[in-house]
């Protein structure tokens, strides 16, 4: 399973943007700077390269966080076996010691099409 956007395998969305952004930036800087006026030219090229900058940023951002639940990473640790080192990102482990307990409220991951405890 992935941890998050940038490991393998890529959608094929994600390598259309790393090839459509640059090339949509290098698009505006040899096409449409030149024939600008220089008072329209600096500021344009300043505002899209900073655009520009802050979409590769931003979207480097969002694909190396780990969008697991922490709730559902337990339980998938516990169904692979695996020992919970304890609860992550703070969150206080169940009323029961962990356990699980069919009486219990879950929620229903409709992406991956199991029950979180």
């Amino acid at each position: 399973m992935r941890a998050n956007g940038l490991q393998k395998p890529f959608n094929p969305m994600q390598i259309g943007t790393w090839i459509l952004l640059p090339t949509l930036l290098l698009q505006f800087l040899l096409f449409a700077t030149p024939i600008l006026p220089l008072a329209a030219s600096i500021p344009c090229t300043i505002i899209v390269l900073v655009c520009g900058a802050a979409t590769a940023f931003f979207t480097y951002k969002c694909c190396s966080i780990d969008p697991l639940d922490a709730r559902l990473r337990r339980h998938l640790a516990r169904q692979n076996g695996e020992t919970e080192v304890g609860p992550a990102n703070g969150e206080s482990c169940p009323h029961n010691g962990g356990t699980e307990d069919d009486n219990e409220l879950v929620k229903f991951c409709w992406v991956c099409g199991i029950d979180v405890h």
